[in-house]
């Protein structure tokens, strides 16, 4: 068989498509009609008669010979059979080898119709316009044959990748309507990052003793501001949660960062974690964890620094008990704001300066733990207003003085500790017949005493 060197391939597949289709009818009276010509009958959809003869000519048994009939068809005939016009058998010193595959796969097209149902018309369909919008991950269903009313022609270059999930580009280039908006606060959509922020920055100024300590980013009171806001792994929002809450946990962060819970202390003890305030280690709260601080007790935890003013906000505080630190600064004076405050347990610090006169007003106290410090000056006597203390621990530290008889009306008075100062003068007859004292401790001791006891349990 003799064929056209570009044909080859094209020459090949009619050669074996005819003997192919062929052996699917071998009854008598369609033995001798080829599978091509049966393609071609059961279409119905050429409009040309003339079109048919001519391709019923060129269906044969000699290759070469349906090679030339198919080059000579003019460009109305192969429209009408529904070949493609973007194929120009005319002129094959330009076409490729994919141009081969097309004008296959557009005859192939008639074999579906020779085994379909329900023969359709092929119709040439107006082009596509090629979408603005971003690809999709929606994938269409592959149509059935009914369904099918397009020729299908083989690529010409490389296949379109599949459409992907939307990427950053994507986004970007899409319509306003579809990006993407971060929910804030879920409880309450319209609160916005921007509101968001400038409700808690009110509650942060509202609460810090000097709102210029907010702009020195570092400071303890910006720190913790700053993880509030974009850090705080719980996202508190002001339709979630109390304003007062929210200051409250603030106060905890401010607290944390001022003693050096970042960078000194021992445990962690879940503080900056997104639980509750009321569950970190060392918090204490009322209504079962919920509520408002109560104690806060962190002992031998190596913190350093010095307590925070805004500590003293915490209204409800009835227990303060960090002793065993490396506290530094003084008894600041705001401790009058906490009235409910019933424990002061601040010994083994470093903690330096005199006890401040308001601490005489907190008449709910019933422990001052202060000893082994560097405090100084003297004991005033409206000690005697605290009514309610039981414990007394001053020793170890430079105070100085007579030692008042005003502690003598503290009829609730257990212990009582005034050993290693520099007091001077006599403990007053009024403390020794205190009923309810049962450990008194002062620099008593023969030879050189500093104080004379006659009612010491022990001297030094």
């Amino acid at each position: 068989m003799r064929c056209d060197p570009f044909f080859k391939v094209l020459c090949v597949e009619l050669f074996l498509f005819a003997i192919v289709r062929g052996s699917y009818d071998r009854s008598p009276e369609n033995y001798n009609q080829s599978s091509t010509e049966k393609k071609i009958r059961t279409s119905a959809d050429v409009n040309s008669s003339s079109s048919k003869n001519q391709l019923h000519h060129a269906v044969s048994t000699d290759t070469d010979d349906v090679v030339r009939q198919l080059k000579r068809l003019s460009r109305r005939r192969r429209s009408a059979i529904g070949l493609s016009e973007t194929i120009r058998y005319e002129r094959p010193s330009r076409r490729s080898e994919h141009d081969v595959v097309a004008a296959f796969n557009e005859l192939d097209y008639y074999k579906y119709f020779k085994y379909s149902t329900s023969p359709k018309k092929p119709t040439t369909s107006p082009p596509q316009k090629q979408s603005t919008f971003p690809p999709t991950n929606k994938r269409m269903p592959n149509p059935t044959p009914s369904q099918t009313n397009l020729i299908t022609i083989a690529p010409t270059s490389k296949p379109s990748p599949k459409p992907s999930s939307l990427g950053f580009n994507d986004v970007v280039s899409a319509p306003p309507s579809v990006l993407p908006t971060e929910i804030v606060c879920p409880s309450n959509p319209e609160e916005t990052a921007e509101i968001r922020a400038k409700k808690l920055t009110a509650i942060f100024e509202g609460t810090v003793v000097d709102s210029s300590s907010l702009s020195i980013p570092s400071s303890p009171q910006s720190r913790a501001a700053e993880w509030i806001l974009h850090s705080d792994p719980a996202r508190l929002c002001t339709s979630d949660v109390f304003a007062e809450k929210i200051a409250q946990r603030f106060i905890l962060a401010i607290y944390y960062f001022a003693t050096g819970g970042d960078t000194a202390w021992k445990e962690q003890r879940g503080f900056m974690e997104s639980k509750d305030e009321c569950l970190w280690g060392g918090v204490t709260c009322k209504e079962n964890g919920a509520g408002f601080i109560q104690k806060l007790n962190m002992d031998e935890n190596n913190l350093s620094g010095s307590l925070p003013l805004e500590l003293y906000s915490l209204y409800n505080l009835t227990d303060i008990a960090l002793d065993s630190n490396n506290l530094t600064g003084s008894i600041s004076s705001s401790i009058a704001q906490l009235p409910l405050l019933e424990v002061l347990d601040l010994d083994k610090n470093n903690l330096s300066g005199s006890i401040p006169s308001s601490i005489y007003n907190l008449t709910s106290l019933k422990v001052l733990d202060i000893n082994d410090n560097k405090l100084t000056g003297t004991l005033s006597s409206h000690l005697e207003n605290l009514s309610n203390l039981v414990f007394i621990q001053l020793h170890n530290n430079f105070f100085y003085g007579e030692i008042p008889n005003s502690i003598g009306n503290l009829s609730s008075l257990d212990t009582l500790l005034l050993h290693g100062n520099d007091f001077f003068g006599t403990v007053p007859q009024t403390v020794c017949g205190l009923q309810n004292l049962k450990l008194l401790m002062s620099d008593c001791a023969e030879p050189n005493p500093k104080v004379s006891c006659s009612c010491c349990t022990h001297c030094f």
